[in-house]
């Protein structure tokens, strides 16, 4: 395995073994991260978007179809709401995921003239698939870090989440 840059290795210290900037010259230049202060806001996004990028369903999808999951069918309301987003937002997320049939709408029973956005099983079993990739994926990307390392790390993104939550 190759050593780690040290240092200036754009992964940061402590990477031994990860390939090194000249491993991956198809990577953007990053700029140069002193502090946690600088380089949060750039790492969280970069984790954003790589995290997505490698399900099959994009960011808004996956979350619509957790929380379906986890609540049952629900109007568009209630979901935006949850989401943190406004309904036409949620009509919007919901259109591709209907033509794909991972969900469907379903009448309200309190008020049959309204609709409910509920997860198919063919929408489950995707879902199953996408958290299955991603467990495997942050198992792989985790397998060198100590059973400590991960649950720190999970505490730790859990509350940085829950401040964003509570921001709303």
């Amino acid at each position: 395995m190759p050593p780690s840059d040290g240092p200036s290795d754009p992964d940061g210290p402590g990477r031994a073994g990860r390939p090194g900037r000249a491993e991956h010259a198809d990577r953007p230049e990053r700029p140069d991260r002193p502090d946690a202060d600088r380089q949060l806001p750039y790492q969280v996004a970069v984790f954003a978007r790589r995290i997505c990028a490698a399900g099959e369903l994009d960011r808004a999808a996956f979350l619509l179809l957790e929380q379906l999951a986890a609540t049952g069918p629900a109007k568009v309301k209630t979901l935006a709401a949850a989401l943190g987003v406004d309904s036409s937002t949620v009509t919007r997320q919901a259109a591709p995921l209907l033509r794909e049939r991972l969900v469907a709408r379903l009448p309200y029973p309190a008020d049959r003239r309204a609709v409910q956005l509920a997860l198919t099983p063919l929408g489950a079993g995707r879902l199953a698939q996408v958290r299955e990739r991603r467990r495997e994926l942050i198992a792989e990307l985790t397998a060198g870090w100590t059973t400590r390392e991960r649950a720190v790390f999970c505490a730790l993104l859990a509350r940085f989440n829950d401040g964003l939550l509570d921001r709303r």
